[in-house]
């Protein structure tokens, strides 16, 4: 592929653009993840909803 199409790199994002964008994903995710948590009555949805919250916390480690 061309990398003039896409313009993938000398975008200046950086490290405080990556950081924002983990920022946002990570408000949205708890967010939906939360929402769905509160609105599921079934425990077996919330258990599922509870899994899939600690797979992903798993699979995509912080150390920050």
């Amino acid at each position: 592929m061309c990398r003039h199409i896409f313009r993938e790199d000398h975008t200046g994002a950086g490290f405080i653009g990556a950081g924002l964008v983990g920022f946002v994903a990570a408000v949205a995710a708890f967010g939906v993840l939360t929402l769905l948590f509160d609105s599921l009555r079934p425990p077996i949805l919330r258990l599922i909803v509870a899994l899939v919250h600690g797979v992903t916390k798993v699979a995509v480690p912080s150390e920050i």
